[in-house]
């Protein structure tokens, strides 16, 4: 399943649909509406709260990175693929992930456990 929806949109949906046993790709980032923070803080990531509320899914991160206007067109950016990053706590998940990104076109880059993203926002900020 494929998880595009605000990132605050995802309490709510884990209350309405059963994820138990699902496969979900989360494309969120848990920014405020206006843009101007985070909605996590710097102990945890977006990810491995979204794998709380979906208790029994399987949570990839991944897609989070690239904006809505690269899908319309070829997916390079100066002829080169564009990458995306891919995390999550289970290898098989994460391997047929990385497998679609790379089919699409993209680059996609094998970036660890969902745990990752929050190392590389404490280095971000």
């Amino acid at each position: 399943m494929i998880l595009a929806t605000p990132f605050g949109a995802a309490a709510d949906l884990a209350k309405k649909v059963d994820f138990n046993g699902k496969t979900v790709v989360d494309l969120s980032n848990p920014i405020t509406e206006d843009f101007s923070g985070l909605l996590v803080g710097h102990d945890t990531s977006a990810a491995e709260e979204i794998a709380k509320l979906f208790s029994g899914a399987t949570v990839v991160k991944a897609f989070n990175t690239i904006f809505a206007q690269h899908y319309a067109g070829a997916l390079k950016v100066g002829g080169s693929p564009i990458q995306t990053f891919v995390t999550a706590d289970d290898d098989a998940a994460k391997k047929t992930v990385i497998k679609l990104a790379n089919e699409m076109g993209l680059e996609a880059v094998n970036a660890g456990p969902l745990k990752k993203p929050v190392t590389w926002s404490r280095s971000a900020s």
